[in-house]
């Protein structure tokens, strides 16, 4: 029997991933420009630097807003939005079978702890994690597999007793280079991306059996 899990957050927990993607969107919408997924990509599961959609939006469009007025803007919107948001299906299920199991939870973010930790509050969650790390913890956010090992040396577990849950190409490549068993639960705006090889992928954490893992 595995002895830990270690769950992403965005996109695995909550699917903020795609709620942000089509506030972007829309937000380019209405300035007469497109958000290729191409780029946005670069910011799933990973470093948000690695690509600035507000400088893309103002070179891409004739917008009269400022830089500044285009992250208010979305900032209030993903705020109406947060707590709209679905715990993904499975999850609470796979929490409460690990936990009764005694199988250590873990969490590797890429976000700010502290918004990880208000949004587990409000959704009840973060009783279940034990084990944290995000991205004020490590020098290198995913696809480095730091965060993981970070969680790993927390747990005081060897990989190989350990199973991640991602949704991202940077998120997977980050367990996988940790040396963690990952299952990979694509969400809406992750399915079409490239994976490289996984050791699972399931629509839904629905479709996950702890028992034999």
């Amino acid at each position: 029997m595995v002895q830990g899990v270690i769950f992403d957050f965005d996109g695995v927990i909550l699917d903020t991933e795609t709620m942000e993607y089509k506030i972007m969107n829309e937000i380019f919408a209405e300035n007469g420009a497109h958000l290729p997924i191409h780029l946005w990509e670069q910011r799933i599961g990973g470093n948000k630097n690695n690509f600035d959609p507000y400088a893309y939006l103002l070179r891409s469009s004739e917008t009269a807003f400022s830089k500044a007025e285009l992250k208010a803007y979305k900032k209030k919107k993903v705020e109406e939005q947060l707590g709209m948001l679905q715990i993904m299906p499975g999850v609470e299920k796979l929490l409460e079978e690990a936990s009764a199991k005694k199988i250590a939870i873990g969490l590797a973010s890429s976000s700010p702890r502290k918004r990880v930790v208000e949004l587990l509050s409000r959704y009840g969650l973060l009783r279940y994690f034990e084990y944290m790390a995000t991205a004020e913890d490590v020098l290198h956010v995913k696809p480095y597999p730091d965060l993981y090992l970070h969680v790993l040396a927390l747990m005081n577990l060897n990989p190989g007793d350990v199973f991640a849950i991602e949704d991202s190409p940077a998120g997977a490549k980050a367990a996988k280079s940790a040396g963690l068993f990952c299952v990979v639960v694509p969400n809406e705006v992750t399915k079409p991306l490239t994976f490289e090889p996984v050791n699972l992928k399931l629509n839904s954490l629905l479709e996950l059996d702890l028992a034999k893992m």
